[in-house]
């Protein structure tokens, strides 16, 4: 059963035991009529209401739970990013990425945040317009639309990425990726990621902080 039968079913049955609960009120209550049901529909009311929002919460709660543990293509979460690309003379200096996947609507979104190579500076936000996965080979596509402060005179800025993820030390979680970003601002780059528990992990504003991120992709990428 798929879980969004299941709270529907569960939240039919809360509504059947508070109906219930409500006719047995109106019986042995001392409040005749009209009165009693109107007691009965704002308390009816009340509760369905409250069960639906917390049935609702803790079900899509535990479906992620249950994705994470046992969807081999989980793939939601942070996620830290560089430009790593031998072809350039030079890298774009926005190297560094925060960046965070979620699925909303039947498929991923994405967001994130870009800073400098120089002092770690954020001079980049971005987020995804449409995406589509492929299980057969754990690909992420999707466009993107971002604002920069490379360039104050563009107004429209758009880019598509592909990714393809994989995992570190053979892990059944996906947990880093490669991909190419191409973008009207400038020609591909090739980036490289791996899944973070959170943004406190690295401080992109802190050298050695930036320098720990270079050490911890490669290294995940050397195995």
């Amino acid at each position: 059963m798929k879980a969004q039968t299941m709270l529907t079913a569960f939240n039919t049955g809360v509504g059947s035991l508070i109906g219930i609960a409500g006719g047995y009120y109106i019986r042995k209550s001392e409040i005749a009529g009209s009165e009693a049901w109107i007691v009965f529909a704002l308390v009816y009311l009340i509760v369905f209401l409250s069960a639906l929002a917390v049935t609702n919460y803790l079900g899509s709660f535990l479906f992620k739970q249950l994705r994470r543990f046992f969807d081999p293509h989980y793939i939601e979460g942070r996620w830290v990013q560089i430009i790593e690309d031998k072809r350039l003379d030079k890298l774009p200096p926005t190297r560094y990425t925060f960046l965070e996947i979620s699925y909303e609507k039947g498929q991923c979104f994405v967001k994130g945040a870009s800073y400098s190579e120089e002092d770690g500076e954020q001079t980049t936000n971005f987020y995804s317009l449409s995406s589509t996965y492929s299980k057969s080979n754990s690909t992420l596509k999707y466009i993107y639309k971002f604002t920069t402060d490379e360039h104050n005179d563009k107004k429209e800025l758009f880019g598509e990425t592909s990714l393809v993820f994989g995992s570190v030390n053979g892990e059944k979680s996906l947990s880093k990726y490669k991909g190419v970003v191409h973008s009207n601002l400038r020609d591909d780059v090739r980036v490289l990621a791996v899944k973070i528990k959170n943004k406190n992990e690295f401080q992109f504003s802190n050298a050695t902080s930036r320098q720990k991120v270079l050490a911890t992709i490669k290294e995940a990428f050397l195995q």
